[in-house]
């Protein structure tokens, strides 16, 4: 069985060293500065959600949702699975516990949105088809970080229609 378990202290990545394997290290390294910031930001307010992906209380990813433009339109957290765990619906199952979250703190919610690197690489290939497959379409144009040598594209889940 799939939970979340709330991220509320700590680095997750260095607790469960795990998460550290589900990401390429340029990558692994943007998602645990992202996760120990909100982390950071808790006392001040709310971050939406930071969530450990646990099987049968063994940590096997990490995921959540953040504000950003608009409160009922999240974004979604470093969603990951670590290799090992992969092809068992994993994924999907964290995502419906996300929207479960989601819909019972902001009711009027309608979209989640995830930015996925556009990299030339396998894993790129890769994660576009992962988040296809979970519904997410394309949702504006290309965006470009300093943080990152990739753009990125913005892909989002109608979550009114995301069956949980």
């Amino acid at each position: 069985m799939i939970a979340l378990q709330p991220v509320t202290s700590g680095n997750p990545f260095e607790d469960y060293p795990v998460l550290r394997t589900i990401w390429p290290a340029e990558f692994g390294i943007i998602a645990e500065e992202a996760a120990q910031e909100a982390v950071e930001q808790i006392p001040l307010g709310d971050i939406g959600g930071l969530y450990l992906i646990t099987k049968a209380d063994q940590v096997i990813g990490i995921t959540g949702f953040f504000y950003c433009e608009s409160i009922d339109e999240p974004f979604l957290r470093w969603h990951g699975i670590a290799p090992a765990e992969r092809g068992n619906g994993y994924s999907r199952r964290a995502l419906q516990l996300v929207v479960e979250c989601i819909k019972a703190k902001i009711p009027y919610a309608k979209g989640l949105t995830e930015l996925v690197p556009q990299t030339q690489t396998a894993y790129g290939a890769g994660i576009d088809k992962h988040f296809a497959a979970l519904g997410f379409v394309p949702h504006g144009a290309l965006e470009t970080y300093d943080w990152s040598p990739y753009p990125w594209q913005p892909v989002r889940l109608d979550i009114e229609r995301f069956a949980v």
